[in-house]
C-alpha cells in the first residue's frame, strides 16, 4: 500500500543570544497535500517568508520533523531560523 503524506512547514525565529525560538510562526500557513512535495531548506540555507506583515530573510539553523499517524499520515517540519547579515545575503542573491 502506498503511503500518503500531508506536509506542514513552520518557520520559527531564534534571536542571537537566545536559547529558545519565539513561539510565533510565519503569517501564511504552508500546507502541502499528498501530491505536493515541498522543498525543505538545508541548515545554512537562506529563506524569505512573511511575518508580522513584512518579508524577512533569515538563515536556517535547524530542522525538526514530526511524523503523525492519525486518520492520515502527515509530517510537520519545524525550521528554526536566525538573522543573516546583509553582506552574506547579498552574496546569495542575484539582482
Amino acid at each position: 500500500m502506498e503511503e500518503v503524506y500531508k506536509y506542514s512547514v513552520q518557520f520559527q525565529y531564534l534571536k542571537n543570544g537566545e536559547t529558545r525560538p519565539e513561539d510565533i510562526i510565519q503569517d501564511e500557513d504552508l500546507y502541502f497535500n499528498e501530491n505536493e512535495y515541498p522543498f525543505i531548506p538545508n541548515v545554512g540555507d537562506s529563506v524569505c517568508y512573511k511575518i508580522d506583515g513584512k518579508h524577512e530573510c533569515r538563515k536556517v539553523l535547524s530542522k525538526h520533523f514530526t511524523y503523525w499517524t492519525n486518520d492520515k499520515q502527515s509530517i510537520s517540519v519545524n525550521i528554526v531560523v536566525t538573522d543573516i547579515d546583509a553582506d552574506d545575503m547579498a552574496k546569495r542573491l542575484k539582482e
